[in-house]
């Protein structure tokens, strides 16, 4: 990596404490020992965009995505119209945008 001159950090997670990996950031992990390790997967509204890149990408490899942008996007419609969810939020005009683009392709 150093050679072809990516930036390297290293990261020591103790005890109670948290590591978080932003969008486009590649990461990986080594255990010291026994240890009870646990990942969590979350997002804001503004990954749905890194989110369509990514499943363009694949795409374009041929590689099966763990997550399926489009059935993401599906599901979280759905939410957001049953529970009734109609402001304007930044959220939520960015995934009816996602979907209508969606439904039309």
């Amino acid at each position: 990596m150093l050679e072809h001159e990516v930036p390297v950090y290293k990261a020591v997670q103790k005890p109670r404490e948290f590591v978080i990996t932003f969008a486009k950031a590649n990461h990986a992990g080594f255990s010291h020992g026994f240890n009870d390790g646990e990942a969590l997967n979350f997002a804001i509204g503004d990954w749905f965009p890194l989110r369509a890149i990514a499943s363009r990408i694949y795409a374009l490899l041929n590689m099966i995505p763990l997550l399926h942008h489009e059935e993401l996007i599906c599901k979280e419609a759905m939410l957001l119209y049953t529970s009734m969810e109609l402001e304007a939020s930044h959220t939520s005009i960015l995934l009816r945008f996602f979907f209508v683009n969606l439904i039309r392709f």
